[in-house]
This record gives structure tokens, sequence and C-alpha cells, in this order.
């Protein structure tokens, strides 16, 4: 009877290493665990991607899971959109899954398959006039003068942003999401005058105006509001 024990117990051992064991594929990434990864595989790829009623890119942007749409939440309205075709809302609730890969072929909108387009006749051609060319003689620089580059002056801004999830744009442009903590650190502007616009459903829209000063770094608080 021992010696069965024994050699149970020496069979358990060899094939221990021989086991896989799977921990979700999230573990250890820059988000946290239950967060909603969103790949598209969209055709045509260059289709719209609006969140929220909001552009934020073309479909191919999205299209590796390094580049995923990454959102906390189900309660975000997905749309998938181009000229020519039906638009297709993304329901993130009937997903059973965090890391999720949308594969969507879009169909040809018939309304405007059956409008007629009328060819237009083309003008008949006109003789081409001679251009005529001005030429400029480039300013001279005397010897020893440098001509300056001029760059711009990149400032640090830090942005606090509630509650999580919200979509933020800056200067009309899709930045990213709000994170959990609502702190964002990696942020970066040109001097001068640029808007901050931040907006989730269901809470109104924020939008502020913010100088750059280049003298240390800018703060922005931004707090929602629910309608």
């Amino acid at each position: 009877m021992k010696k069965m024990f024994f050699t149970a117990i020496i069979a358990i051992v060899l094939l221990l290493p021989a086991c896989s064991f799977n921990f979700p594929s999230d573990w250890g990434s820059e988000y946290s665990y239950g967060d909603y990864s969103i790949m598209l595989k969209v055709n045509p790829d260059d289709a719209q991607v609006l969140l929220n009623g909001r552009f934020i890119g073309e479909a191919y942007e999205f299209s590796t899971r390094s580049s995923a749409l990454k959102l906390r939440s189900a309660e975000n309205e997905l749309v998938i959109k181009k000229e020519g075709y039906l638009e297709e809302e993304i329901d993130l609730e009937k997903y059973k899954m965090k890391r999720i890969t949308v594969t969507m072929e879009l169909r040809p909108d018939p309304v405007l398959g059956k409008k007629t387009v009328k060819k237009e006749v083309a003008p008949p051609p006109q003789p081409e006039k001679e251009t005529e060319y001005k030429v400029v003689k480039e300013k001279e620089v005397p010897k020893g003068e440098v001509r300056p580059i001029v760059t711009g002056e990149f400032s640090k801004v830090v942005l606090e942003v509630g509650p999580a999830d919200s979509s933020i744009y800056v200067d009309g442009k899709f930045w990213g999401i709000s994170p959990a903590n609502g702190v964002i650190n990696n942020f970066n502007l040109l001097k001068g005058k640029h808007r901050i616009e931040v907006l989730k459903p269901g809470y109104k829209t924020v939008l502020k105006i913010i100088n750059v000063t280049g003298k240390g770094e800018t703060k922005v608080i931004v707090k929602l509001e629910k309608k």
C-alpha cells in the first residue's frame, strides 16, 4: 500500500512541469483587469468610429490589440458609419467578455443605391493660357548671421477629469478616455490657448479654454455634473 502511495506521489511530481496554467491576459497590463478592450475588424476599414456621438478616428486605427479602444464600462455608445453604407451600432452589453473583437462588414445603403446620378457633361476644352512666373530673389544673409529656427515650446498639463470613462477632446480632436483615478500626467501642449472639452452620456458637457504659459505645469480640473 505504501509502495503504491509513493508511486502516485512521484507520478504527480513528474507531471506538474508539463501542466500549463492560464491567467487572464489583462493581468500586468497598463489597464486594470476588467476594462473593455475593443478591437475593430471593419470593412471598409476607413469607416468612421463615433464614441458617444463624437468622431474619434477610423476603424483601422483600432484594428490591433495594442491599438484597441479601451473603455472602463459598457455604458458607452459606439457607432460605425460611412457614407453610402448603413450605420451600425455596437452593443457592448451583449458581449460576455472584456476583450472584444468586432468583425463587421458594412452593408450598402439601398436607398442611396436607387438614386440616379446625372452625368455631367464636361465643358469644351479651353486654350491654355501662358502662365507668367515672377522670379523672386532670395534675401541674402550677411556672413556671421544665423537665421533663427522657429520651434514650438511645449509645456506640461495635468488633467484631473471625473467621472471615469469620460471622452476628452483637445482643440476639437479626440485625445482619449479618462482613467479610473481621473488624473492624466502624460499630457503636453504648445504654449498658447487651447480648448479642452469633456463629455459622457448622462452628464453635462464641459468646455474649458486654457492658456498654457510655459511657466511651470498647468493644472486643469473638470468635474462633470449629471443632467
